[in-house]
């Protein structure tokens, strides 16, 4: 199929070779015979649609060879990595860089003899493992397909197919023998969808053609299509190309009918006759650029002829390092990026050039061994390692494996041997291995040497014997109990406990002198401390620990004691057979002695503490975080000792709002600047109530840093509540002093004025000798006496607030008394036609005095009334309640005259101060009720603006 495409493709470029005898044609045609130019305008059409269409279909093509290439490396790589027992060598590192550098790879498998046994990534293609492809009834069109690619004795993709884990895809399958015996496949899996995005067909966009990809089922012979889009052919134009690797065809199809008409071609007439010059000249450009086009495509399809027979096997872009080595003068022939890489050489400076130079002086003999010997290089595939030197004088541990060719010459009589190396920088796996040999001479010497006391142990045994009893993994408890009840069991777990070494400072921890004398002494001091321990070590075994901290006590045949301290890690390298444990003694006698006498010490000091009336505490400096909290914690303010310590925020979070942020900050402020210092502040208890404690704090420092804070909380509740109570007396005191002194003024004003009247019209009237105008006089001090009496009345009445200091107080709804206050003034309230607005809360209530409230808010809802606009037929009372801080507010607005504040703000509340020309208005009203309310720890506001309203503000004490 591709022979005859490139025949079909010569052909149209030769019939247009020559554009500028065409043009000059197509210019004489038009002119003696527009029929003539009509007939060839459209073969042209149909012959430049075909070219577009096979360069397109081209384009596609390549792409499509250029990813099944890459995907030919990828097999070859994984092939290689087969050795010759035909088992794979560093499968997963080597399939992770080729998925890495060939990102359109899904999956890598390996399929000795048919069946997958290799998969890379494993965990999303689990489905696929284990199946047999090649003798699989259920799927016999994947047998057959497989069976292609070993008949062909080359790489044959399948599919596209349903996977086993799922999704459309393609596997081109490699078949690999080793001694001219089949072995298996190295197999790429790509997603369908991936393929086609590679090659272009998602990505190119073109109103005029769409592609379709089939495949001929082998089983049934029938053509079957893999694109969403239309699969039929009929009366449609297209190309196609049959790509042998998958024996795919491709297809590009036109989208509109093969039909032309000639109502298209008019125009091209008329053109032709009247521009006879300009078309032969736009012919000739047009044939020009296909004749370009084809010639671009036939030097790179020469291109990629040559390097696909140039790098057939050497594929540049794998990880690997490949030379390609002249058998004869093992000279290099072709080097790879990856070598040049290791090498630190640009290719041209290398081919051509012997290996052997770059192979280090002590390793030549190696390399001319493999190459001499019988089982060389040149007849089967082998693996050394050897250094090989870079340009800067250093050696790079490589390991390399070899790989026979015969390449042919252009004399097809002679054949020309050459070898593919295959090298893996192993340097680091080198220094590690070097590493670890230093290491364990080191460790051996550390051992030795070391001042602690050390084992060296062997639980192997040990870890076996607790699988036959099914301990591993069980829950602590239950292994416990099963070791008590089973103590001849633990007796054996511990007996084969295998002793590989001890260290010269354990002998003398133990009083021995040799290793069979240590032996002696752990059988006869097996106590039942020393059981404890060791039961404890099988315990942590079990559940899959690696190191673990004991400690028991040893009694020796004098009947001496020594406390033991025990220390075991698991070797790295050894955390599933427990091969090789190391234990570290230490003899902490005299430590768990002195920690008796602190015990001790510590309990005589919490007795002493815990019987001091206060809180004695301990914390750090910069969190204020408890670490020790007395006893007495509990009794003061009911909180438990472990609530305290531990916690960032416990004191700052307990201290009362009102305090909590001075009392933080002068803490740490006081810190920072003293060593000693105290204050009072308030702490919430447990139970709600409030507590004033008084906190007497120590700074220790140390380098002149506070490091810890010591101090003790006393409780000076009761103190605080009796100097409440005094300054509650205190301030009732002045306050009843001031209004007292205040109180004088006001008598003193008040009766004086009245005084003065009576005094002036007694004289009038001894001085007068007229008997009307004494009687004018003596009425006039009639109605002095009259008014001096309201004064005397209304100053009575003022007294009597002042001297009710223990009110009867309730708990009273706020909304029943403006009701009642309300329904007292109703008729004056109709005769006015005032709307009553806004809403009092149903559940609002206030502690206040029964009389007081009934008192003030008539005083204040009858002024509102009494001074509403006389013109304005738009009045109200609006009523508004809401919360704020410690008081209940009551707002009572009206629009009514209003008053001038700027003029009466300093007088709105003084007695007789009246600020209308209402004949009713006596100025004792406001006065009584801020005194009322005053009375029960309240206080009132007044915002008033002339001619436009009053806001009255109630704050009634909650």
């Amino acid at each position: 199929m591709a022979l005859l495409k490139s025949f079909r493709l010569k052909i149209l470029l030769k019939s247009i070779s020559n554009p500028k005898v065409i043009a000059v044609s197509v210019g004489v045609v038009m002119l003696l015979l527009s029929a003539f130019f009509i007939n060839l305008r459209h073969n042209y059409s149909k012959q430049q649609h075909e070219i577009e269409m096979s360069l397109q279909l081209n384009a596609i093509h390549k792409n499509l060879e250029h990813t099944l290439k890459a995907s030919f490396n990828s097999n070859l790589a994984m092939g290689m990595t087969i050795n010759d027992q035909g088992v794979p060598e560093n499968f997963e590192s080597v399939a992770a860089n080729i998925i890495r550098l060939n990102p359109i790879i899904d999956a890598i498998e390996l399929v000795p003899n048919g069946v997958i046994k290799y998969i890379y990534p494993l965990e999303k293609n689990k489905e696929a493992y284990n199946f047999d492809i090649l003798n699989n009834p259920k799927s016999p069109l994947i047998s057959q397909e497989a069976q292609m690619a070993i008949q062909r004795k080359s790489i044959y993709f399948a599919g596209p197919l349903e996977l086993k884990q799922g999704g459309l895809a393609i596997v081109g399958r490699y078949p690999i023998f080793l001694k001219n015996k089949f072995w298996g496949f190295s197999a790429v899996v790509i997603r369908f969808d991936d393929l086609m995005k590679a090659s272009g067909i998602y990505s190119i966009k073109n109103p005029k053609y769409y592609y379709q990809f089939s495949k001929k089922n082998p089983l049934t012979q029938k053509e079957e299509f893999f694109l969403s889009q239309s699969s039929n052919l009929e009366n449609k134009i297209y190309k196609k190309i049959h790509v042998p690797d998958g024996n795919w065809t491709l297809y590009i199809i036109d989208k509109q009918s093969d039909k032309f008409y000639l109502s298209d071609l008019l125009p091209y007439l008329i053109i032709s006759l009247l521009l006879t010059f300009i078309i032969p000249y736009l012919v000739y450009t047009i044939l020009k650029k296909p004749q370009e086009l084809a010639l671009i495509n036939s030097l790179q399809e020469k291109q990629i002829q040559r390097s696909d027979a140039k790098f057939k096997i050497i594929f540049n872009k794998t990880s690997i390092a490949i030379v390609q080595i002249n058998a004869e003068n093992r000279n290099m022939m072709e080097v790879n990026p990856q070598f040049c890489k290791l090498i630190s050489k640009d290719a041209l400076k290398l081919i051509g050039k012997p290996f052997i130079d770059y192979v280090h002086p002590e390793d030549i003999n190696l390399l001319n061994e493999s190459f001499n010997s019988t089982s060389s290089f040149l007849t089967k595939s082998q693996s050394i390692v050897i250094r090989l030197k870079n340009p800067h004088n250093e050696y790079i541990w490589t390991q390399i494996v070899s790989l026979p060719l015969m390449e042919e010459n252009e004399n097809e009589n002679e054949n020309e041997k050459s070898i593919i190396l295959a090298i893996d920088n192993i340097t680091e796996r080198k220094i590690a291995e070097e590493k670890l040999i230093q290491s364990e001479l080191q460790f051996k010497i550390l051992f030795d040497e070391s001042p602690i006391p050390l084992w060296e142990e062997d639980g192997s045994e040990v870890i076996k014997h607790l699988d036959q009893l099914k301990l591993i993994g069980k829950d602590q408890l239950y292994i416990a109990d099963f070791f008590n009840e089973n103590p001849e069991v633990l007796k054996e777990l511990i007996q084969k406990i295998k002793v590989i070494n001890v260290n010269q400072e354990c002998l003398k921890l133990y009083n021995v002198n040799t290793f069979e004398e240590l032996m002696n002494v752990f059988v006869t001091s097996l106590n039942v401390s020393t059981k404890d321990s060791m039961k404890e070590m099988l315990i942590n075994m079990c559940q899959g620990k690696n190191k673990g901290h004991t400690h028991g006590n040893i009694i020796f045949a004098d009947g001496s004691t020594k406390y033991i301290a025990t220390t075991w890690n698991v070797v790295d390298g050894y955390e599933e057979t427990f091969g090789k444990i190391i234990i570290s003694t230490e003899d902490i006698t005299e430590q768990i002695n002195n920690q008796k006498l602190i015990i001790s010490s510590e309990q005589r000091l919490q007795s002493l503490i815990n019987s001091i009336e206060g809180i004695v505490w301990e914390s750090n400096p910069e969190m204020h975080e408890f670490q020790f909290v007395s006893a007495k914690a509990k009794f003061i303010l009911g909180y438990e000792t472990s609530e305290w310590i531990g916690s960032k925020d416990f004191w700052k979070s307990k201290i009362h709002k009102d305090d909590r942020d001075w009392a933080t900050k002068l803490c740490r402020e006081s810190v920072k600047n003293n060593d000693y210092f105290s204050f009072e502040y308030r702490m919430i208890a447990k139970n709600g109530t409030t507590v004033w404690l008084r906190d007497i704090v120590n700074v220790e420092r140390q380098e002149g840093k506070p490091i810890l804070l010591r101090g003790i909380m006393i409780d000076i509740t009761t103190q605080k509540e009796n100097e409440a109570v005094l300054n509650k007396s205190l301030n009732m005191v002045t306050e009843q002093n001031k209004r007292l002194l205040n109180f004088s003024y006001i008598v003193s004003h008040n009766l004086r004025s009245h005084t003065s009247n009576i005094q002036s019209l007694a004289i009038l009237i001894k001085e007068s000798q007229d008997p009307k105008e004494k009687q004018k006089l003596i009425q006039l001090i009639e109605t002095v006496s009259n008014d001096l009496n309201d004064t005397i009345t209304n100053l009575n009445e003022v007294i009597n607030i002042r001297k009710n200091v223990n009110l009867n107080v309730e708990n009273l709804k706020l909304v029943t008394f403006v009701l009642k206050s309300l329904d007292s003034i109703s008729e004056s309230i109709r005769e006015k036609n005032i709307k009553i607005l806004g809403k009092i809360p149903p559940q609002a209530t206030v502690e206040y005095n029964r009389a007081y409230l009934q008192s003030v808010l008539i005083n204040i809802i009858s002024n509102a009334v009494r001074y509403c606009k006389k013109t304005d037929n738009d009045r109200f009372i609006k009523f508004n309640y809401y919360e704020e801080q410690e008081f209940s507010v009551l707002e009572i607005e009206d629009n009514g005259i209003g008053i001038n504040m700027q003029r009466y703000k300093d007088k709105i509340f003084g007695l007789y101060k009246t600020f209308s020309n209402n004949k009713d208005a006596n100025g004792i009203g406001l006065f009584i009720t801020k005194n009322q309310i005053e009375a029960m720890g309240g206080k009132i506001e007044i915002q008033s603006e002339l001619n436009k309203g009053t806001l009255v503000r109630i704050y009634f004490k909650n």
